[in-house]
């Protein structure tokens, strides 16, 4: 496991994020954590990820409200994976909106 991209925890207006990051080759997976300290309810953030040929890895829409992750942690997850292959290797994006006011780490680490 390695991270292979992080954003700070701080607090976030409305607005969007594009962090990019490389995958090297022989990754199998590629976990996105956004934790989540005091999120107000309803939409949140939305993140898709696009990879080296620029086709999307999918989409997902975090909620406010309460949601407690793996160890008793607030957080949300999302993960792409290549299934039985690897990930395509080479220089991903990410388009994270914000949707109000939160405050949250985002966090992508590979396994």
């Amino acid at each position: 496991m390695a991270i292979l991209v992080q954003l700070a925890q701080q607090t976030y207006t409305a607005r969007a994020l594009s962090p990019s990051f490389n995958v090297p080759a022989g990754t199998k997976r590629v976990l996105f954590t956004f934790t989540r300290v005091n999120w107000p309810v309803g939409q949140c953030a939305t993140l898709e990820v696009f990879n080296p040929n620029g086709d999307s890895c999918g989409f997902v829409g975090f909620d406010g409200g309460a949601n407690i992750g793996r160890n008793g942690i607030a957080a949300s997850y999302y993960e792409i994976n290549g299934g039985s292959e690897f990930l395509l290797a080479g220089s991903y994006t990410t388009d994270i909106e914000i949707k109000q006011t939160i405050t949250t780490a985002v966090t992508g680490e590979r396994f």
